[in-house]
């Protein structure tokens, strides 16, 4: 495991990346596989993930906790918060995110910005099913039964 803490300008601007990717608008549960994707792609390429989340198996696939919170914005204070609302808001339909600000790609690595751009073009653009896709992916599948069994979550 890492010892790295959670870096929240990466989860925003990753959140932002994918919103603007897909021409402004996301849905949560998407931008949630996809930041999974990312930091899944980084760590074993590189050694390291890119927002130093946790993360926990769900119904959905797996999780980043605090890249979750920080798309649904109401369990946010303070600096973050304020970080985060300068760069994407809650957009109609409900659980879809909109960017609201160029993404700053200085708080990213070159090797961040390729992992972003690997996940876009090879899941993001292709408009799959990418909760499926996770539940193929060993963070997800050796949890499946605690799941199925009642859990709500498992941490990974």
């Amino acid at each position: 495991m890492h010892n790295l803490p959670f870096d929240y300008r990466k989860a925003v601007q990753a959140i932002n990346y994918f919103a603007r990717a897909n021409g402004g608008v996301i849905t949560k549960l998407d931008v949630l596989k996809l930041i999974f994707f990312s930091d899944r792609y980084h760590l074993r390429k590189y050694g390291r993930p890119i927002t130093n989340d946790q993360y926990w198996a769900m119904q959905f696939g797996p999780v980043a906790s605090a890249v979750k919170e920080m798309a649904e914005l109401d369990s946010l204070c303070g600096t973050e918060r304020h970080y985060a609302e300068r760069v994407f808001q809650k957009a109609t339909p409900e659980y879809h995110l909109q960017s609201i600000s160029p993404v700053d790609e200085d708080v990213f690595s070159d090797s961040d910005l390729e992992a972003l751009a690997y996940v876009w073009t090879n899941f993001g653009s292709k408009r799959m099913n990418l909760v499926n896709i996770t539940h193929k992916y060993p963070e997800w599948k050796k949890h499946e039964a605690a799941l199925a069994g009642g859990m709500s979550r498992v941490r990974t």
